[in-house]
């Protein structure tokens, strides 16, 4: 192999964010197609992407060089200035070991020990401890330091500069030159080669390389627009070169022909570099007990006895067992128990399980729920004797193999779930203990998603937002993503427009070359690094000005790729319902109720799921399951969770035989007796994978170590694996049970077939126990667990419509929001749930807790001016009053909505007056003196007419999403009478199950979703709306094209549909749709008898814009100065609606009768 003749010492990957195009892999490939040996990744101001570096690098037959740009301290400037320019930039590379320990150190002390509003950087003082095994490249023209004082024309400190670094780094020290035509080289090359022979320092030629080719320079100037939030027109934007690419060694050589020995001397560094970063360590955090010296698996083997005496005494003896049983119960759990320990000792493992209890047991004390189990943890007994866990494994047949496999060393991996509020008290607890220095979040990064990415190229280029929004709407939305080509490719609509537009095409073109690109890095929600020694000695950390913690500089992969083990701190929302709902138990009857407790028998529990009136019970909400409950009518725990684990794509096929076997409609067959001891609780269906290993086990004579990597392999259908694994079983089978080799291999297909999809068996029981405690809450204290579940709902209007048709089926009242009875979360009041304040949008929930303390502290509201006057300028602004006004907080205090929306103004003057009273003790805007001191006169409110009822619950559906008091729909009373044949959303489901194919509803359009096929036609789903509920209702292309105009006009409609039950989900598909308000008859008149004349300026704004062509007479009979009445018939004809009624209605001083048309209509005098 030739000699080589250059080295790329200088490329940024994505992980230089919004600074740097390609990602480590496309380097990696692009490196390697230009023949190049090696390469050094050296990205600004981190470490992200070291461990792709060295993954991806090397599988190309690459040398990975590490290495980062990092920012270095000025020096010369102020400390007391307010204003500190950019940092100078330093590159390091990485030689050796010493030299990883020293760059991570650094990475993590720019990040680490920078102040916030600063770049991350590091100081002469830290690089001159923290750099051995480190070579020093001095940076680019732009941002070097010795570049940026020779542009100020001060060589002198340059020299100095460049002496002080090579001094401190001998013969590490490469003075850097480029050239990609920026005027800053130009102006600085010379004087840099000057010194460098000057002091004897070796030349290095680089490139600075953003992208992998010159054609991509466009898009990487677009993605630093991105980056610096300018547009492409913007001058002072950051500007690189068409030359920032990888070039090739002839172009390197080409380029720096004048100074030979700049080429070569990058190859020089790159021999001296030979360093990757090291994995396939364990750094498994030790257990250090406080007082207490015993070796530490003594310690967990003593925890672990204790802990099952007391799951004995408290959950498996009963009062009715003798001595004999209870000591034939204990060896039982012994044994076990001693299996368990035995393995996790060899394994090593001890010191993890202590951790992990021993932040679960804190949590537990300090009244933090923790979660019964998540995953395959549940099957170790050990883990449920240390409060890990609340499954016995015993009592569920659960495998702890599924967990800890002795025959195939990994590490443990407990998820464990946390109470929604409380968890970052857990984490807070496990960093005091542990030491900042050894406990860590992880890294997680953003990327530029199709949508987004066309939105914001868009919005560098500066075309027209409108324009961009459409094509953008293109990409489908979902959580599966959608590349902007795989949209083309599905999409004529778009295609066309990148083929026939030249601004479209150059977007596209664009926005698909930096898809996918990193784009900011925040921390992940829950995992959490313990190390045993400071992190920063294994990985370079980083931090989140938002979080409390700093986060590893690698990705949860890479940072376990490492070593590093990873505690995940999940949250679980379903915990903090449980617990709120005994906390409103125990405020509304006075119960003390522990979950642990709750019997798993209890027949009132199984009486409602089999109704199927699940909403809110735990993974069987979904109409899905909640007909799923109907049909199968579990009777038992176990039902609930074979149904659960079965309610998949795959096992669902299953649900037919389980559900027809479970009601003797089917009979059980056997598929080997020995089998069917442990496949009799799901009805000689293979269910779990727990049952999977257990065939294996007593079929085939595999250890349940053995059967659990059988287990695998036919999960991931490898068939090199699959081959061995067949021979293995057929030959135990053979052996076991004496079977045939064909009849074994029958049975081999027959687990494989179950083993693709089955679930996993702890996973499935924990989680089935919360399901159950939901459920039993619903069944024995519905108040208290919707109060608790429409709390931790609060935010979306859309599981808190589904709760409030529930409570109207279950008879329980919703109230209102009452700013004197209200509280931030939602409460039980009696037999009613009071809407919380929390939930009005827009409000605020810090200004609602105000809200609350201050009425809790000082007594109710007497007034909306006694309100107003106890209130914090902090706390509230126009929109928080304006959204308590419209949601009905103030009802009780002043009745009159629409008055409080006109005051707003003063109401806002009055609350600052009266707050700068309280602090300053000054007469204010509305104040006078008094002998008590000063006090503020009450501002006069200006007086305004009530909304009408479709006004007043339009302002409702803002401020709370749904309808609380009453429903548009209640208006149309009269027309609905004479409407036959109408049904109601809430029982559209059970007709279209019994068979019934169309239906006719009344509705309001309460949204409207619009799409495209992928034919390019319009469609849109709908939103229907009555008094009974919503559903929603989808308009194909057929039936849009016929009704879309009808969608911009005011409701109500009457809307005619097709009904299917699809996957158990409803599906309506609207046939046609028409007015439901069609005005009064024509041969109908409207009297409105005027009895206050202040009110004929509001009638006069009633009529005003609306359509004179209409077919009803109006006539006014009005007071006359000596005349008694008069009957005023008005010129024009009106089409007189339901909306147009109620705003007269709801005005003071008329009264309204309708008469008809061929009276005569005369002036009289009454």
């Amino acid at each position: 192999m030739s000699k080589p003749k250059f080295i790329h010492l200088n490329v940024r990957s994505t992980f230089s964010l919004l600074e740097g195009m390609p990602s480590v892999k496309k380097i990696a490939a692009r490196v390697k197609q230009l023949g190049m040996p090696a390469v050094a990744v050296t990205d600004i101001n981190n470490m992200f992407g070291a461990v792709e570096v060295s993954k991806h690098i090397p599988a190309e037959g690459i040398q990975p060089i590490l290495g980062m740009t990092i920012g270095l301290r000025r020096e010369d400037v102020d400390p007391l200035s307010t204003t500190k320019p950019a940092p100078d930039t330093l590159t390091l590379l990485v030689q050796n070991e010493q030299g990883w320990k020293n760059i991570i150190d650094l990475a993590s002390k720019a990040y680490v020990e920078t102040p916030d509003d600063e770049p991350s950087q590091i100081s002469m003082a830290q690089l001159a401890e923290k750099h051995e095994g480190l070579i020093a490249l001095t940076s680019d023209a732009r941002t070097g330091r010795p570049a940026r004082l020779i542009r100020e024309e001060k060589i002198g400190q340059a020299e100095k500069f460049l002496k002080e670094l090579s001094d401190l780094m001998p013969g590490r020290v490469y003075v850097e030159i480029q050239r990609h035509g920026m005027h800053e080289e130009k102006l600085t090359e010379a004087d840099l080669v000057d010194l460098a022979y000057q002091l004897d320092l070796p030349l290095v030629a680089t490139n600075d390389c953003r992208f992998l080719t010159r054609d991509q320079a466009k898009a990487h100037e677009v993605l630093m627009c991105i980056g610096a939030g300018v547009t492409i027109a913007d001058p002072s934007r950051p500007q690189l070169t068409e030359e920032h690419y990888i070039k090739s060694v002839d172009e390197m050589v080409e380029l720096f022909n004048d100074i030979p020995e700049a080429i070569e001397n990058s190859v020089v560094i790159a021999q001296r570099c030979a360093y990757k970063v090291p994995m396939g360590i364990n750094y498994m955090p030790e257990w250090e007990p406080e007082n207490d010296d015993r070796p530490v698996p003594e310690i967990l083997r003593a925890e672990s006895e204790e802990g099952l005496t007391d799951r004995l005494e408290k959950f498996v003896y009963t009062d009715e067992m003798s001595a004999d049983e209870k000591a034939e119960i204990l060896k039982t759990y012994q044994d076990r128990l001693d299996y368990e320990l035995g393995i996790i000792g060899r394994m090593g493992f001890d010191g993890y399980f202590l951790i992990v209890s021993d932040f679960c047991k804190w949590s537990k004390e300090n009244g933090i729920d923790v979660g019964p189990g998540r995953g395959s943890g549940a099957c170790s007994l050990v883990a449920y004797v240390l409060s890990i866990t609340n499954v016995d494994p015993i009592k569920y047949d659960l495998l702890f193999e599924r967990f800890l496999n002795p025959d195939r060393v990994s590490l443990p991996d407990f998820d464990i779930d946390f109470c929604q509020e409380r968890r970052e008290q857990t984490i807070d607890y496990v960093r005091r203990k542990y030491g900042d220095h050894r406990v860590s979040q992880i890294i997680t990064f953003g990327t530029l998603k199709a949508r987004a990415c066309i939105r914001d190229v868009g919005r560098v280029l500066q075309m027209p937002f409108g324009q961009v929004s459409q094509i953008a709407a293109f990409v489908p939305e979902g959580p599966k993503a959608t590349s902007i080509k795989q949209t083309m490719e599905d999409d004529e609509r778009l295609e066309d427009l990148y083929n026939t537009d030249d601004d479209v095409k150059v977007l596209l073109d664009i926005a698909m070359q930096i898809e996918g690109s990193l784009r900011h890095c925040s921390t992940h929600a829950a995992g959490v690094i313990i190390a045993p020694s400071a992190i920063s000695t294994i990985c370079p950390l980083y931090r989140d000005p938002r979080s409390p913690l700093p986060a590893t500089q690698f990705s949860m992969g890479d940072a376990e790729a490492t070593g590093l083990v990873k505690f995940d701190f999940l949250v679980l929302k379903t915990l903090t319902v449980v617990r709120k709902s005994v906390e409103n138990v125990k405020k509304t009857v006075g119960l003390d109720l522990d979950p642990d407790l709750f019997p798993l028998d209890d027949p009132k529990s199984f009486e409602l799921v089999q109704t199927g009136h699940t909403v809110g019970v735990f993974q069987i909400e979904g109409s899905g399951m909640q007909s799923l409950m109907r049909d199968a009518k579990p009777s038992r725990f176990e039902d609930l969770v074979a149904l659960i684990a079965l309610y998949r794509p795959g096992p669902m096929e299953n649900i037919p035989s389980f559900i027809a076997r479970k009601h003797g409609e089917e009979e059980i067959e056997s598929i080997h007796e020995s089998f069917d001891d442990f496949l009799t609780e799901t009805y000689g269906i293979i269910v779990y994978q727990e049952q999977v290993m257990q065939c294996a086990q007593k079929f085939a004579g595999y250890t349940l170590g053995g059967a659990d990597i059988l287990r695998r392999a036919m999960g991931k259908k490898k068939q090199e694996e699959m081959d061995k694994q067949r021979a293995i079983f057929t030959e135990g089978a053979v052996k076991t049970n004496g079977v045939t080799e064909d009849f074994a291999n029958k049975i081999f297909d027959t687990i494989d077939k179950f083993a693709g999809y089955g679930f996993n068996k702890s996973h499935a029981l924990a989680y089935a126990l919360v399901s159950f405690h939901t459920l039993y809450l619903k069944a024995h204290h519905p108040k208290e667990f919707m109060a608790a579940s429409m709390t931790l709902d609060s935010g979306n209007t859309e599981k808190l419509f589904k709760f409030k048709q529930d409570l109207d089926r279950m008879e329980i009242e919703l109230l209102p929001p009452d700013v004197n009875t209200s509280c931030i979360d939602f409460t039980v009041e009696g037999e009613a749930i009071r809407f919380a304040l929390g939930a009005i949008k827009g409000a605020g929930s810090e200004a609602m807790k105000f809200v609350q303390d201050e009425r809790e502290a000082n007594g109710p509201y007497k007034d909306l001016l006694d309100f107003m006057s106890r209130m914090e300028p902090k706390y509230f602004n126009r929109r928080q009053l304006e959204a308590m006004a419209k949601a009905g907080a103030f009802d009780e205090l002043e009745p009159n909505r629409h008055k409080v929306l006109k005051n707003v103004n003063v109401l806002l003057g009055y609350m600052q007056a009266c707050y700068e009273d309280r602090s300053s003790d000054q007469i204010g805007l509305f104040g006078g003196p008094d002998d008590g001191g000063s006090t503020l006169e009450p501002p006069a409110l200006m007086n305004a007419p009530a909304f009408d009822q479709l006004e007043e619950l339009a302002n409702e559906l803002q401020a709370i999403g749904f309808y609380i008091s009453a429903h548009p729909m209640d208006a149309f009373k009269e027309e609905l009478a004479n409407q036959r044949g109408l049904s109601q959303t809430i029982d559209l489901p059970g007709l279209a199950l019994g068979g019934t194919k169309e239906a006719t509803i009344a509705c309001i359009v309460l949204a409207k979703r619009e799409m495209r096929t992928k034919s390019g036609k319009r469609m849109a789903i709908l939103t229907l709306s009555d008094s009974a509920g919503y559903q929603e209702a989808v308009l194909f292309p057929e039936a849009y094209e016929r009704l879309a105009l009808m969608l911009d006009e005011e409701g109500p409609f009457v809307v005619s549909m097709k009904m299917e039950f699809n996957n158990d989900e409803l599906r309506l598909m609207i046939e046609s749709m028409g007015k439901l308000d069609r005005g009064l008859n024509h041969d109908q008149a409207l009297r409105i008898e005027v009895m206050n004349p202040d009110a004929i300026d509001h009638l006069k704004s009633v009529f005003e814009g609306q359509d004179e062509g209409g077919r009803s007479q109006v006539e006014l009979v009005v007071p006359a100065n000596g005349l008694g009445k008069v009957v005023l018939k008005l010129a024009n004809k009106y089409n007189i609606n339901r909306q147009m009624r109620l705003k007269m209605e709801a005005l003071e001083g008329i009264e309204i009768m309708t008469i008809q048309a061929k009276q005569e209509l005369i002036a009289r005098a009454s």
